[in-house]
């Protein structure tokens, strides 16, 4: 297995006004079991006091190590899924509905995601404090 790191994110940490770091277990072949995960996750963070948030990304099929970080007190802001795209096709992330359509832009008029943005209250920007209204959207 590829070690489990603790990254530092400098333009999330810029653009909102507190130190961020990120727990990417997405990239990790072999992960061991949530249990497991879960402690190495908890050791990594140890003794970090000077990150105020950290995201942690973990493989769809880790829904008990979801749990588990609840339980253990993580805050559950939100799930993201994500898709692949190697410029030819979608590579097969799950069940993918068959009647699901990509359409790539190559630029769009950010204005209309405002009214968006400003709905999302369970996103991690406007769940956090220290984050004014603005800057979440």
């Amino acid at each position: 297995m590829k070690k489990l790191t603790l990254e530092y994110l400098d333009w999330d940490s810029e653009q909102l006004g507190f130190r961020c770091g990120l727990i990417d277990c997405t990239r990790l072949k072999n992960l061991p079991q949530p249990v497991a995960l879960i402690n190495n996750i908890k050791k990594l963070c140890e003794g970090k006091n000077n990150l105020e948030f950290i995201t942690i990304k973990l493989p769809s099929n880790y829904q008990k190590a979801v749990d588990l970080l609840v339980k253990k007190g993580v805050f559950l802001i939100d799930v993201e899924l994500t898709f692949s795209y190697d410029g030819l096709a979608v590579r097969d992330v799950g069940s993918i509905p068959n009647n699901l359509k990509f359409k790539f832009c190559k630029k769009f008029n950010r204005e209309v995601f405002i009214p968006l943005a400003r709905e999302m209250r369970l996103s991690r920007f406007f769940v956090d404090s220290l984050i004014s209204k603005d800057k979440a959207i």
